[in-house]
């Protein structure tokens, strides 16, 4: 394995256990009947805060694959706290 996949991996783990969490509370809103809470936070989350910071820790920081998993890992607890 590469020493990059090998560094990422722990932060892979951490954004796949935020991501269960916040794709639960997704169907929970969603079942509620508040669609649009849901998705005004789901693209708050990924569009607003995920995207842009993946792209400055990748690039600006030289964090590279570390930097596009941490950002999806805050974007994704935004969700979970958010919810």
């Amino acid at each position: 394995m590469h020493k990059e996949l090998k560094d990422t991996w722990y932060i892979w783990l951490l954004f796949n256990l935020f991501f269960m969490i916040q794709t639960v509370q997704s169907g929970v809103i969603r079942g509620t009947g508040n669609i649009a809470i849901g998705a005004l936070l789901t693209c708050t989350g990924y569009l607003m805060i995920g995207a842009p910071l993946s792209k400055e820790l990748a690039y600006d920081f030289d964090l590279g694959l570390q930097g596009i998993w941490i950002g999806a890992c805050i974007s994704s607890l935004f969700l979970v706290i958010g919810y």
